[in-house]
């Protein structure tokens, strides 16, 4: 059961119902108008995601715990939705690097064999289009070299919980 959800998420979903206690609310929360009340009172000040990500974490903490969820009701989802409408659901957006940048980060790197290491993560990284922590686990045993280029097992990947793996060709 433990294993269900990374550490990561389960930090998050610790975060956020240590948050909603702190506000004032407690697991069974009184109704769903007290979760309603909540996302509102937080809606100026926070990403429509962040209030959708504790919504979840309340409802959760709720059904683990053999409470009916309160963030299922259609109270809770109209005031959501109202939310998106009113201030928007836009991520934002990381520039990504480009090819000139990758020529420019790596024209900046010495010889010395650290720097040549680099250079091989950054262009290994821009052509297979890994994420960071895909890249930061690879282990030299999982690029294959073949008469085409590279293969690369990715073993582990946030897309990828069940670690079923992929293989992506450079």
């Amino acid at each position: 059961i433990h294993e269900a959800i990374s550490a990561n998420t389960r930090k998050a979903y610790q975060r956020d119902l240590r948050r909603f206690l702190n506000w004032g609310g407690r697991i069974p929360a009184a109704s769903p108008e007290t979760i309603a009340e909540y996302l509102s009172a937080h809606a100026e000040t926070h990403k429509v995601a962040t209030l959708e990500r504790w919504k979840v974490s309340i409802g959760k903490a709720h059904s683990t715990r053999g409470f009916q969820n309160p963030c299922k009701s259609e109270l809770v989802k109209t005031v959501l939705r109202g939310i998106k409408r009113t201030h928007g659901t836009a991520q934002r957006a990381v520039t990504p690097a480009m090819r000139e940048d990758l020529i420019r980060m790596t024209s900046l790197m010495g010889d010395r064999l650290i720097d040549i290491r680099d250079q091989a993560l950054l262009l290994l990284g821009f052509s297979s289009a890994l994420r960071r922590s895909e890249l930061v686990a690879l282990n030299f045993s999982d690029v294959q070299e073949s008469p085409k280029g590279l293969t690369v097992n990715i073993t582990r990947s946030k897309t990828d919980q069940l670690q079923e793996g992929r293989k992506v060709g450079v």
